[in-house]
């Protein structure tokens, strides 16, 4: 006898298992990223072979290396209080007014020496948060940073009206390799730029910027992280500029030529160069000059795009990679004795946060992890691109004890000839919370 089943009776089941199938893999996916059920007591550190502390390295949130140099550049802040009372992109906006002023920080990794940079030419605060730096292939000598700096928004003081508190803008300084400071050159600002987070220096007057959220604070800002796929509201700015202000010579007075911080959005273009995706923040160069590399955070996922040919202000997404961590800013690693070992060791080198459900946490110690993705080869040889499919492994990871919070990392290799033949390379990492950039020694 045949089973007539009620669609009365079906409906409620077969609605209960639609939703689940629907739900449960984004969820679980989420559970994963935001590391639930992974405190710190829960961490297990993943060190390498030696641990360095470097020192004058205060909340060093992006670091970038300088290959023709083999230095590490970096922005950091003079204050802890810094952090607590004014740090827009933690929507910690306790203080009308920040305080302190940061500066760039440039590291041997060799030596694991550091130096302070002083700034000339600049005056007021420098909130720091992500950099880059681009030098001439004719003149590798000469460095061109450019700065994220989160300044208070003087329409907000002036009435503590609807206002933003913040309105952030770039900084971008001149160094020369063995000075003792970099000079200030212009700020750069347009009204598309509202939540910065990270640069893509293109050349030394053209950037991209990442607006990382559209809601600065609150519930809405919440559910941005939360949200995913649901919430693309970040985008990538992109920016043209002169590098000097060719100002009227009535305007200059009686004090000499004007501030250059003042003349923020003179000769300043801009246009969105990617939009529709969630939470985009860090951005990174990739294995081609055509490259960008862009961390969605709270997604935890790698997105590769390139400049498109055709229209260089604009951005093609060619690939995205899901991580099982929250990542952040992104960087390559280029071996450069992958000929000389007869082994790649290159890859995408990511930092994020082990336990991002928690964070920031009271003690101050957030566990950190950075991960390795590398091609996967078959007999010694890169696979195709049809074929390609990613390794992801942990190559780092500490319970927040010896470095807090993890936005950055970026690995220098070793020459195995000074290194009794071992193919290894020092890790580097920091994160905006963090006291000190460490350097772990990794096999690679």
């Amino acid at each position: 006898m045949a089973v007539i089943l009620c669609p009365s009776r079906m409906w409620k089941p077969l609605m209960i298992a639609i939703f689940i199938a629907i739900l449960y893999p984004p969820l679980s996916l989420r559970y994963t990223v935001f590391g639930f059920g992974r405190g710190s007591g829960r961490t297990v550190n993943l060190h390498g072979h030696e641990l360095k502390r470097i020192p004058d390295t205060l909340y060093v949130e992006d670091l970038h290396y300088h290959q023709a140099s083999n230095l590490l550049f970096g922005a950091s802040e003079a204050d802890e209080e810094t952090r607590k009372f004014w740090f827009p992109p933690t929507a910690d906006l306790q203080k009308s007014r920040p305080i302190g002023q940061g500066t760039f920080v440039v590291i041997d990794p060799k030596t694991f020496k550091t130096i302070r940079l002083a700034l000339r030419n600049f005056s007021g605060p420098f909130i720091t948060h992500g950099i880059d730096i681009w030098s001439s292939s004719s003149d590798r000598e000469s460095i061109y940073i450019f700065a994220i700096n989160h300044l208070p928004n003087p329409a907000h003081i002036a009435s503590s009206s609807t206002e933003p508190a913040a309105r952030s803008q770039i900084e971008l300084f001149h160094y020369r390799i063995g000075d003792a400071y970099a000079t200030h050159i212009r700020s750069i600002w347009h009204p598309l730029i509202r939540t910065p987070n990270d640069i893509y220096a293109v050349n030394s007057q053209e950037i991209l910027v990442t607006n990382d959220h559209l809601h600065r604070s609150g519930i809405l800002r919440l559910i941005e992280n939360l949200g995913w796929d649901f919430t693309p509201w970040s985008n990538v700015v992109h920016m043209k500029f002169p590098l000097h202000l060719d100002l009227p010579q009535t305007s200059f007075g009686h004090n000499g030529p004007p501030n250059p911080s003042t003349n923020a959005r003179a000769g300043v273009s801009a246009s969105v160069a990617l939009r529709s995706l969630q939470n985009m923040n860090g951005l990174g160069h990739g294995p081609s000059c055509s490259d960008v590399l862009i961390g969605r955070a709270s997604a935890g996922v790698l997105v590769h795009a390139i400049l498109n040919p055709a229209y260089p202000s604009e951005l093609q997404v060619t690939e995205s990679l899901q991580l099982d961590s929250t990542i952040d800013n992104p960087s390559y690693f280029a071996d450069p004795y992958a000929v000389e070992t007869g082994r790649d060791a290159s890859g995408f080198v990511l930092a994020g946060l082990w336990n991002a459900a928690e964070f920031p946490t009271a003690e101050g110690r957030d566990p950190v992890v950075v991960w390795m993705v590398r091609a996967q080869t078959e007999d010694g040889q890169r696979m195709d691109e049809e074929a390609r499919r990613w390794n992801r492994t942990v190559i780092f990871r500490d319970d927040g004890h010896s470095v807090s919070s993890a936005s950055t990392a970026l690995v220098v290799a070793i020459d195995p000839r000074d290194n009794e033949g071992r193919k290894q390379g020092w890790l580097f990492v920091t994160g905006p919370v963090s006291k000190a950039v460490v350097a772990a020694r990794i096999d690679l």
